[in-house]
């Protein structure tokens, strides 16, 4: 059982319930404008063509919370992304399987990525 795998059966252990918090789902949606965020730090990969972001936490608490979000989030659009677990770092790499490339569909992603991680954090 790799780090993910514990994460994962830690946080669908836990008493909080899914799906992702409604007030990180407020503004997350294509029709609805997306509040500005501070800064984005989402780089492109290529071979294959993927948005990459590397997010950085004080403690593992703040990284298992938005772990838990993140996973709420992609169950919530069905839209899942590789994920990278190392000490209280988390790297996302999306993009579209189908066609290896970067889609809306992944932009809409790192966009309420960000949002969420900046109203957890930074709001």
């Amino acid at each position: 059982m790799n780090q993910l795998d514990r994460i994962y059966g830690m946080l669908m252990e836990s008493a909080r319930p899914f799906p992702i918090h409604q007030s990180y789902l407020q503004g997350l949606s294509s029709e609805a404008p997306i509040a500005p965020v501070a800064r984005s730090e989402w780089v492109v990969e290529q071979e294959p063509e993927r948005l990459v972001r590397t997010f950085e936490f004080d403690s593992f608490e703040e990284m298992t919370e938005f772990v838990y979000e993140l996973f709420a989030y992609e169950r919530s659009v069905q839209h899942n992304a590789k994920h990278t677990i190392e000490n209280n770092t988390v790297t996302i790499e999306v993009y579209t399987h189908g066609i290896n490339h970067v889609t809306e569909l992944d932009q809409e992603y790192k966009r309420d990525v960000d949002y969420f991680y900046e109203l957890m954090f930074n709001g």
